[in-house]
């Protein structure tokens, strides 16, 4: 007797094997499937999205996420959900453009998502009802250089006295995100 044991994937076709060392004749167990659980409990990102981008550039892999249950199968929800996704960590609040909700039972792909400035951003897809998932990270670098931008403004200063704060100017990118190595 095996109790307690389970398999977590949705299958079809399954069999299992009984076996030892030193014993003949392994038998197999007549075929059986593996259905999903009575219900969708959660998102997943089933295709995360890319894991670099340039600013301003949509991402180039479109984050899927799909509706699960609690085993990780994907299930057909009962209604249609409402995913939203949002900026759960990173410099820039928002998305710059891409549809951030999507009304579905199964799946929703996000295309079109852009960030207009520089850093490391992960994003949260949530919906009522539904434990949420979270991203991989995404690193968005700077646009080609374009301009001059000033990085540290002067303040006051004493006549004769180095400014403090130094000034700093720095080659920049359409949207003011710092080219690396050309901080002057």
């Amino acid at each position: 007797t095996f109790s307690g044991l389970s398999i977590s994937t949705q299958a079809t076709g399954c069999t299992l094997t009984a076996s030892a060392t030193g014993l003949t004749n392994s038998p197999n167990s007549t075929a059986f499937n593996i259905v999903a659980t009575t219900g969708a409990t959660r998102l997943s990102f089933t295709t995360e999205p890319s894991t670099s981008a340039t600013a301003g550039v949509a991402l180039v892999t479109s984050p899927v996420v799909t509706i699960q249950d609690a085993a990780g199968n994907n299930v057909t929800a009962p209604s249609t959900v409402t995913i939203v996704l949002s900026v759960l960590s990173g410099p820039q609040a928002g998305f710059t453009t891409g549809g951030a909700n999507q009304n579905t039972t199964t799946s929703a792909t996000f295309t079109n998502i852009r960030w207009n400035t520089a850093g490391t951003y992960r994003i949260l897809a949530s919906a009522t009802g539904y434990r949420p998932d979270t991203s991989v990270a995404i690193v968005i670098g700077p646009a080609a250089a374009s301009k001059w931008g000033i990085v540290q403004q002067p303040t006051n200063a004493v006549a004769g006295v180095p400014f403090s704060p130094a000034l700093q100017i720095a080659v920049q990118d359409q949207f003011g995100n710092t080219v690396p190595g050309s901080t002057n």
